[in-house]
C-alpha cells in the first residue's frame, strides 16, 4: 500500500479509531485486573500483569516473524503478491 492522499486520510482516522478504543476499554480492563489481583503482591501482580505477556509477545512475533522472513527470502514466497491475488478473490 504506497502512501498516497488517499491513505493518509484512512490512517489517520484508522489511529484515531484505535486510540478511543483503547481509551474506552482501559476502565474495564483495570477493573478486571484489580479485582483477579486481589491479595497477590506487587511483585506476583507485576510479574503477571508486564513480563509474562511480554515474553509471550516477544515469542509469538519471534517465531511467526522469523517464519514469515524465512518464507520470504529462502522459500522464494512473494508475500505482497500472494496478499493482493488473494485480496482481489475476495472482492
Amino acid at each position: 500500500m504506497n502512501f498516497i492522499r488517499q491513505n493518509a486520510a484512512w490512517l489517520r482516522s484508522w489511529t484515531i479509531f484505535y486510540w478511543a478504543w483503547r481509551i474506552a476499554w482501559v476502565p474495564f480492563v483495570a477493573t478486571f485486573i484489580a479485582r483477579v489481583s486481589k491479595g497477590i503482591t506487587v511483585r506476583e501482580f507485576v510479574i503477571a500483569v508486564l513480563i509474562i505477556p511480554s515474553v509471550v509477545c516477544a515469542l509469538w512475533f519471534g517465531v511467526f516473524g522469523g517464519t514469515g522472513i524465512y518464507m520470504e527470502h529462502v522459500l522464494g514466497l512473494d508475500a505482497g503478491r500472494l496478499r493482493s491475488c488473494c485480496a482481489a478473490a475476495r472482492v
